[in-house]
């Protein structure tokens, strides 16, 4: 057991838990790289690294940093390796590496272990076990994360409202998906609205031709409030009002709105001193029994997604 603190320490990196939903491509990962020193958990298969990858080096919270790291997992047992007392997380933590840890595909993750739960049943597999089990092993892994002290995104995929489901949310399987939203400090619906443009194509002293061009400009921004039938909040109490709806910009936005000064988080960054490196336990915390035949990720399909309806953004001042 332990006392919370009502008293906020001086010179420490501020630590949040996001859960960050929205449909593929809404930049739920390109604003992520914007956090303070991010490793990314990303799909082996999905492939949301590339965003990582081609990320504008200036919208990083040091963008004179060393690159964010990035580890693609494959199977279950890189979970329990990775987040095991003295594995590599603790390690890149301790180096002051990692600020920010990002599960980059929660929602692909799910189905991945879902998959290697039911393989480990036989020949008769029992759906209903087969979500039982798995939502304690995504608790377990919530947790453990969550230990680990630094902010944490979790980036899923949406699940639209359907008649015998009304509400709009992270697509997370079974009970998860109600316990999730309440485990985190935010809750963020990723959007991206295109807008089309014919415009005059001119000649070289500038005048119209009679032509036209399409041009298609992209505006990202986050609900970080209710929207319609989709859910979004903070646990900012009082404060809620400091943060916009939506909300549009980068992790050094998000902290200057809610009252921090991002140079005096620069210069904290700078002057971290590594840490002693905890030694690795003698045998890793499996959250799944490993008495299994192993998983083929390359047959895995991706989550079911269904169409989201038109959606109304009125209150988004262009």
């Amino acid at each position: 057991m332990r006392e919370i603190s009502f008293d906020r320490k001086p010179g420490v990196l501020p630590v949040h838990t996001t859960l960050a939903y929205g449909d593929t491509r809404s930049g739920k990962t390109t604003w992520a790289v914007t956090w303070p020193r991010p490793l990314f958990i990303a799909d082996a298969i999905e492939h949301g690294y590339e965003s990582v990858i081609n990320s504008d080096r200036n919208t990083w919270f040091e963008p004179d940093g060393e690159r964010p790291i990035v580890l693609a997992i494959e199977s279950v047992a890189d979970i329990a390796a990775l987040f095991g007392p003295g594995g590599r997380i603790d390690q890149e933590i301790a180096k002051g590496r990692c600020q920010t840890i990002v599960f980059d595909a929660l929602s692909y993750y799910c189905e991945l272990a879902l998959n290697h739960i039911i393989g480990l049943q036989g020949s008769k597999p029992d759906n209903r076990a087969a979500y039982g089990d798995l939502g304690k092993h995504l608790r377990a892994v919530r947790t453990m994360v969550h230990l680990k002290g630094t902010s944490v995104i979790w980036n899923c995929i949406t699940k639209h409202p359907e008649s015998d489901d009304p509400r709009g949310r992270p697509l997370i399987p079974g009970k998860q998906g109600e316990a999730w939203p309440g485990a985190v400090d935010f809750v963020f619906r990723s959007q991206v609205k295109r807008e089309q443009q014919l415009l005059d194509v001119v000649d070289e002293n500038n005048k119209p031709t009679g032509q036209k061009f399409k041009q298609i400009t992209e505006s990202y921004f986050m609900n970080t409030r209710q929207n319609g039938a989709y859910i979004a909040g903070n646990r900012l109490g009082i404060d809620a009002d400091l943060l916009p709806d939506p909300f549009i910009g980068t992790y050094a936005d998000l902290m200057t709105t809610l009252g921090h000064d991002t140079a005096a988080l620069r210069e904290m960054l700078k002057n971290f001193k590594p840490r002693a490196i905890v030694a690795p336990a003698a045998k890793p915390v499996a959250t799944i029994p490993a008495k299994t035949p192993p998983v083929v990720t390359q047959q895995r399909s991706a989550p079911k997604v269904v169409a989201a309806p038109p959606q109304a953004n009125g209150n988004i001042k262009r």
